[in-house]
């Protein structure tokens, strides 16, 4: 589906949009289990899309992804707040680790200037050492399209 102003995905973007503003209170054990399982669930539908969109040929493509990317700050602050999470777990670490590289493999330099800051770099850090090998690889390979945005 295409995701623009006429689109039947804007209220899903919408609606992650909304849960992903959701707070809790970190004494409560059972709401902070649901939290991340609640944020872990946004980031794989955010990944969903993103790939979507972007693995359309160039033709088909049509400006797709590029319709998605005003939904692009609103997910690296989601993104932000897992990473100031000490807490979080490496399920969450790595589906965060995932979706800023494929951010950036689908937008390239355009998201640049959204991407490079202490917040991401400090999560890609914090992915690469963590002792599941599925978010290590995934922090891995995002470091390495940060790399070649980096170049640009």
């Amino acid at each position: 589906a295409v995701v623009s102003t006429q689109s039947t995905g804007e209220p899903v973007v919408h609606i992650l949009q909304q849960a992903s503003l959701v707070t809790f209170d970190k004494n409560d054990y059972e709401m902070i289990d649901y939290m991340y399982e609640l944020r872990q669930g946004i980031l794989e539908a955010y990944t969903g899309i993103v790939q979507g969109l972007g693995s359309r040929p160039e033709e088909q493509n049509a400006g797709q992804l590029e319709a998605f990317k005003p939904f692009v700050p609103q997910i690296l602050r989601l993104i932000a707040t897992i990473s100031e999470d000490r807490e979080r777990p490496d399920g969450l670490l790595g589906c965060a680790c995932g979706l800023i590289g494929d951010l950036v493999k689908g937008y390239g330099g355009s998201v640049k200037q959204m991407v490079m800051n202490d917040s991401i770099a400090n999560l890609l850090t914090a992915g690469r050492r963590s002792r599941s090998n599925n978010t290590k690889s995934m922090a891995q390979w995002a470091s390495k399209e940060m790399k070649k945005i980096n170049a640009l």
